[in-house]
């Protein structure tokens, strides 16, 4: 997502000095910036730290899942994720060029905030030691009950659909009366 933003030159940052710094055209950039003071400026890939941060994300997850699982509740990689992507996010929107004001508050870096608070609270609550982890192959739901007929109840059901069949190819002349 954030890579076409790129491309349609929609999401950057403010205007800096590092040399992986972008250009962004006259006609993108947003109000505060189309003064003459930022022609030729660069300014930052934000849709590149995200990208990258989330590589880093997806790693570190895959790894905790794929060696620690079993110290996890289900559901606690969700909230990790949750956990994760907000602070990013947070961290982002000190550099964001378009921000969202709601009176002086930033308000994505004030939802980013809620949002880390409460899946770090989830998880903290979880694992207080009180509940017991349950592993995630025995946290599956099971499977649904097969219903076990009798050979009666089989007959009968054989029975009912062989007469809806003959009822189905009676033809058509058979079943109505002539005029």
């Amino acid at each position: 997502g954030r890579w076409a933003n790129y491309v349609n030159q929609e999401v950057y940052g403010s205007p800096t000095d590092f040399p992986w710094g972008i250009e962004i055209l006259r006609e993108n950039l947003i109000e505060k910036y189309r003064a003459i003071d930022y022609f030729g400026e660069s300014f930052h890939p934000v849709f590149l730290y995200e990208s990258l941060w989330s590589l880093v994300a997806f790693y570190v997850l895959f790894r905790l899942y794929k060696n620690s699982r079993d110290r996890f509740h289900p559901g606690d990689f969700v909230l990790i994720y949750v956990a994760q992507y907000a602070f990013i996010r947070f961290m982002l929107e000190f550099i964001w060029a378009d921000v969202t004001m709601v009176g002086d508050i930033n308000l994505y870096q004030l939802l980013s905030a809620i949002a880390f608070v409460a899946a770090a609270g989830m998880l903290v609550y979880r694992h207080r030691g009180e509940v017991e982890i349950v592993p995630y192959d025995q946290a599956a739901p099971p499977e649904p009950p097969t219903s076990k007929k009798s050979k009666k109840d089989k007959a009968i059901d054989e029975e009912s659909l062989e007469t809806e069949d003959e009822v189905e190819t009676t033809p058509e002349s058979e079943t109505t009366e002539s005029v």
